[in-house]
Formats: structure tokens, C-alpha cells, sequence
């Protein structure tokens, strides 16, 4: 499985605790490594847009008050301050009815350098989980 890391990259919309569509903002000099052996020079600025699912990890829907905080806690640490996104592959334990979204799974490096996964483990507003057995929040895997 091979990693792309997107610095610079800047929040669109938060969806729930775990899942959010970044906008990827490339500004400046700096080649991008885009996958599928393409690779670019970026001279100004380039943005693309993905949904991704944090890695390592799963909160409750927003729909709970768990979710909700998990919610509003992810847009409060994103909103307007610019991450790095490394994307790894597909989200491998979506069910049927999402298996053909084009979601990733990503690890998200907040400005002081720490994991916005394990941040949210440690705030307990989502659990580690690796895609087997249950899904915490009493989903299916």
C-alpha cells in the first residue's frame, strides 16, 4: 500500500467525528505525488477535493451526543488551520452499501504535530478500532 501525504491541506466540510471531505491546497513550489506514478510540480495553487475517513479509528454518528461532540470538536481543531493528510487506501471495512465510494482511510497531522486520531481516542469522542468484530458504535463491520 503506498501513502500520499498532502501538507498545506485545508478542511472543507466535516461530516461526523471520523469522516470528513478535505479540500487539498497546494501552494508554492513543491511536487505532489498523486498516485498511480503520477507525479507534478506545483507552482501555484492546486486544490482537490476527497472525502476521507480518519484512520485507526470510529466515532459515533453525529446523530448521537457522542457524535455530536466528536463532531464539533473535529471543526473546531480544523476550521481555518492548515493539516497534513497522508491518504493509505480505500476504507476496506465500508459495508455494501458504501463499498463503491471513492472515501480513504487517512492519518491527519494537526499544526502542533500531533495525530488527530489519537487526539480524539485520548478526548475519548471515538475508540481505536481495526475493522473487526462490531463497530463500536454498535454497527455492523
Amino acid at each position: 500500500m503506498t501513502d500520499w501525504t498532502w501538507p498545506n491541506t485545508r478542511v472543507a466540510y466535516v461530516q461526523d467525528g471520523d469522516t470528513q471531505a478535505f479540500t487539498f491546497v497546494h501552494t508554492g513550489t513543491s511536487t505532489v505525488d498523486h498516485g498511480f506514478g503520477i507525479r507534478s510540480d506545483v507552482t501555484d495553487t492546486t486544490s482537490i477535493v476527497q472525502s476521507v475517513r480518519l484512520n485507526r479509528i470510529n466515532a459515533d454518528p453525529s446523530s448521537t451526543p457522542t457524535g455530536a461532540k466528536a463532531k464539533a470538536r473535529v471543526v473546531e481543531l480544523l476550521t481555518g488551520v492548515p493539516v497534513t493528510v497522508v491518504t493509505l487506501g480505500k476504507y476496506k471495512y465500508a459495508g455494501p452499501e458504501v463499498q463503491d465510494l471513492p472515501e480513504r482511510m487517512a492519518e491527519v497531522t494537526l499544526p502542533d504535530g500531533s495525530n488527530l486520531s489519537d487526539l480524539l481516542v485520548s478526548e475519548q469522542l471515538a475508540v481505536y478500532w481495526n475493522g473487526q468484530g462490531p463497530r463500536p458504535d454498535g454497527g455492523a463491520a
